[in-house]
């Protein structure tokens, strides 16, 4: 039995003058391998997550002026924090 390979979530910012072609883009990032969440133009974003375990070099394309790994930023939980607080003020 094979292994699932793991997803890897991107942002792929387009060139200035490929913005009209940000459809296009999104299509032959799809042929790579990858499902587009959001086709943001009046930015130039594309975000989007890997099919299938790829490098994000392998999927710098024309069009696209650079891309990376999109980072998920987590709220600590209530908890945590109060529990941080409290470390803080037994220290005092």
């Amino acid at each position: 039995m094979m292994g699932r390979t793991a997803r890897q979530s991107f942002i792929a910012s387009v060139h200035d003058d490929y913005m009209d072609r940000m459809d296009q883009i999104a299509d032959n990032l799809r042929s790579k391998g990858c499902e587009i969440d959001e086709i943001l133009k009046l930015s130039g974003v594309i975000t989007g997550h890997t099919k299938q375990n790829l490098n994000l070099n392998d999927l710098n394309i024309e069009g696209v002026a650079s891309i990376e790994k999109q980072r998920v930023l987590r709220k600590k939980s209530r908890r945590k924090r109060q529990s941080d607080n409290g470390d803080q003020n037994l220290r005092s």
